[in-house]
């Protein structure tokens, strides 16, 4: 059985698409798609589970109904003689309910703004087709579904890229929001969405990249010989140390205090082994540190000592220009991002030269 809420905002839907029949006719090839697009809503609205699942299922179509709507209202009429206009309120009836349906913790002030000009253009239009002009001069059916996913890119999809150090999340949430900011169409917005989560996947390798190579070629190799000390895994902690001398001319000190080695650590390492190594009497990040130095002292005892690269080794390249290591930013704002017509033209990098 249908929530009583979707279909009382079906109905609202209803009664403009039959005012619009009478006014343009049924084989009006424009209200044949409205019709179309208002049975494909139907569909999804009767077998939506309950309101939150008709909105996760159903947004695109119930936008495509509203624009449908406003390409109806700019049609002539066949028989003027017959039309019955709706009145605004019989047109707003659906925005009323969606607005309803919002949570007050999801009502942020950009969205109150929203429907509150919406409201406001309900009680002074003249009637239904004036109330779908003024909403479509003021691109308000977009605002609709965009002002959401602004607040969505400031709240909690930001702060958890943040929260695990994922610095090339970071710079996605911020260059898409101003992307949001800017546009114009849903289309539009899917696009940049697309765009930006393809740059955001080059990205994202280059990071695990960096971070696999910079930090867990050496601790990974550190942890084998802890679980199980032999002189493989012994030759297994030199050879790691050396790749990180010679290739990044880096010692573990060196390599541990890199802003962005240690914020991954901070977020993601520690959070995750502490309560272990608490009961081992291991409380601290640095008494943790310890334990992986006294395990380079006897892996390289009586060794000879570390050869370390150029301090050219310290750069490394991302999108065709150099950084040194000790500089990436946390997240990386500072580091300019493919401008639009320039996302499909982005160099490889690599890690150095």
């Amino acid at each position: 059985m249908m929530d009583s809420t979707i279909k009382s905002m079906l109905d609202g839907y209803g009664f403009a698409m039959q005012s619009y029949k009478e006014k343009l006719g049924a084989d009006n090839e424009v209200f044949k798609k409205a019709e179309s697009m208002f049975a494909e809503l139907t569909s999804i609205a009767e077998a939506a589970a309950d309101l939150n699942d008709f909105y996760a299922k159903g947004m695109d179509k119930f936008q495509g109904m509203s624009t449908a709507l406003m390409d109806l209202a700019k049609e002539k009429p066949v028989n003027p003689a017959k039309i019955a206009i709706p009145t605004s309120a019989q047109i707003a009836q659906p925005y009323h309910i969606a607005y309803d349906a919002i949570t007050d913790i999801d009502k942020s002030p950009e969205t109150k703004k929203v429907y509150e000009r919406v409201f406001e253009i309900e009680k002074t239009a003249e009637n239904g087709l004036q109330f779908m002009r003024i909403m479509a001069g003021e691109n308000l059916l977009f605002r609709m579904s965009l002002v959401p996913a602004i607040e969505k890119e400031k709240s909690g999809l930001r702060a958890g890229a943040e929260n695990t150090s994922q610095p090339q999340m970071l710079a996605y949430h911020d260059y898409y929001l101003k992307d949001l900011e800017s546009c114009k169409s849903p289309t539009e917005m899917e696009y940049l969405s697309n765009v930006r989560a393809d740059v955001s996947y080059f990205d994202t390798y280059w990071e695990n990249g960096l971070v696999y190579a910079v930090y867990w070629t050496l601790i990974g190799a550190i942890n084998a010989y802890i679980i199980s000390p032999s002189e493989d895994k012994r030759q297994g902690v030199e050879n790691a140390y050396r790749f990180l001398a010679s290739y990044f001319s880096l010692d573990y000190d060196r390599m541990i205090s890199l802003p962005r080695i240690r914020d991954y650590f901070d977020k993601v390492v520690w959070i995750s082994i502490k309560e272990d190594w608490a009961k081992k009497g291991v409380n601290s990040e640095e008494e943790y540190f310890n334990i992986d130095r006294s395990v380079l002292d006897v892996c390289m005892k009586d060794r000879p000592p570390l050869e370390f690269g150029s301090e050219e080794n310290h750069k490394v390249v991302y999108r065709g220009s150099q950084y040194l290591l000790q500089e990436l930013p946390g997240n990386y704002k500072n580091i300019p991002h493919p401008d639009r017509g320039k996302w499909f033209k982005v160099q490889n990098s690599r890690f150095r030269i």
